[in-house]
């Protein structure tokens, strides 16, 4: 059986992001594994089909852009590290497509197992935008545990 020493969990905020940074954090306890809590803000537009309003509503220019979305992830880093009160996690957040940053960070940073949270969307939107934890699943070197809603 192998044992995981180093998890990387990577989370969008949302409760399945937010389930697996739990499960992640139990399995750390267990084995006394190190954890790495990631987010990456998408840079694609499409990333941010959400209800209006989630990342203050109003329009923003290419320049403001990445501010805001550097804004969004330490808000949503801040809340998970108050959630889970532990000196020993690691944070780091990240620009980019998020199935590529978590794959390419687990092999740089030699996770074993890599855990992300599934959120259920409906299969036309899994098949216009494509699914984060099913490009993790398919692509990232290192075994990857899916929390499903």
């Amino acid at each position: 059986m192998e044992i995981f020493n180093n998890i990387l969990c990577a989370t969008d905020g949302s409760e399945s992001g937010l389930r697996a940074v739990q499960a992640a954090h139990k399995l750390t306890q267990l084995l006394g594994a190190r954890l790495t809590v990631l987010h990456v803000a998408p840079l694609r537009i499409a990333d941010y089909m959400v209800p209006h309003n989630s990342m203050g509503g109003e329009d923003l220019f290419p320049s403001q852009l990445e501010e805001r979305l550097k804004e969004h992830s330490t808000a949503i880093l801040e809340s998970v590290k108050a959630t889970l009160n532990d000196a020993n996690v690691e944070f780091l957040q990240q620009l980019g497509h998020p199935g590529d940053t978590i794959c390419h960070l687990a092999k740089e940073r030699g996770a074993d197992l890599v855990v992300v949270g599934c959120q259920g969307h409906s299969a036309l939107r899994r098949l216009l935008l494509g699914s984060t934890s099913d490009f993790v699943v398919h692509n990232c070197s290192a075994t990857v545990m899916v929390i499903k809603d």
